[in-house]
C-alpha cells in the first residue's frame, strides 16, 4: 500500500495530545517512548476527548486507533490503558505518515491481483536467490581457502624440515671436510 506524503489528522491530533503539556498528567508517552499511557481514562473522555474529538466515548476513540493499527498492551486491574503501533514514536513525527488506515479485504485488492505487489515480490525473490548463490560461493571460498590454508602449513612443515636436514647436511660436510683437511695435513707432515 502506498504511504502518503502527509500523516492523517486523526493520527497527526492524537500525536500532538501525547506531546501537549497540558494533558501529561491525563495521557502521556511511556518512558521508552514507543508507546503511549492513558493514565486516567475517565479524565481523558471527559475532557481531553471533548476538547479534540468533539465527543467523550472511549471505546469509539480506541476503535479509530484499532483502525490504524495500534494494540493495546495487556495490563491488569487499575494499570493505565497503554496503546502501541511501531509507526507512532516520540520525537518521531517523520513516521506519522506511514499510519495508514486498515482497509477491509472485500475493498481492497488482494496484494497477488497487484502489479507493483507482484512486481516487488519477484523481485524479492530474485533478491533471495541471489543470496542464496552469493552464500554458496562463500561458502565454496571458505572451503577453498581452508584447503589452501592446509596445504600452507604442509609447505610450511617440509621447507623447515627440509632446511634443519640442510644445516645438519652442512654441519657433517664441516666435520668431513676438517677431518679430511687435518688428514692431509698430517699426511703431508709424516713425508
Amino acid at each position: 500500500m502506498p504511504y502518503s506524503k502527509k500523516p492523517n489528522k486523526f493520527i497527526k491530533k492524537v500525536f500532538k495530545i501525547v506531546n501537549s503539556e497540558n494533558y501529561s498528567s491525563i495521557v502521556s508517552w511511556s518512558e521508552e517512548g514507543t508507546s503511549f499511557l492513558i493514565k486516567d481514562p475517565e479524565v481523558f473522555s471527559s475532557v481531553v476527548l471533548k476538547e479534540n474529538f468533539k465527543h467523550k466515548n472511549l471505546g469509539s476513540f480506541i476503535r479509530q486507533l484499532n483502525m490504524y493499527g495500534f494494540h493495546k498492551k495487556r495490563t491488569s486491574g487499575e494499570e493505565p490503558h497503554e496503546f502501541f503501533h511501531e509507526f507512532f514514536r516520540k520525537d518521531r513525527p517523520d513516521m506519522l505518515r506511514l499510519l495508514q488506515r486498515k482497509v477491509s479485504s472485500t475493498n481492497h485488492p488482494s496484494p497477488n491481483k497487484d502489479p507493483s505487489y507482484n512486481q516487488l515480490s519477484a523481485q524479492v525473490k530474485k533478491q533471495e536467490s541471489t543470496i542464496q548463490e552469493l552464500q554458496n560461493k562463500i561458502l565454496e571460498l571458505e572451503l577453498a581457502n581452508n584447503y589452501l590454508v592446509q596445504v600452507n602449513q604442509r609447505q610450511f612443515f617440509l621447507l623447515t624440515e627440509a632446511n634443519e636436514k640442510q644445516k645438519s647436511l652442512e654441519h657433517i660436510l664441516n666435520i668431513v671436510s676438517n677431518y679430511c683437511t687435518n688428514f692431509n695435513l698430517n699426511q703431508n707432515s709424516s713425508w
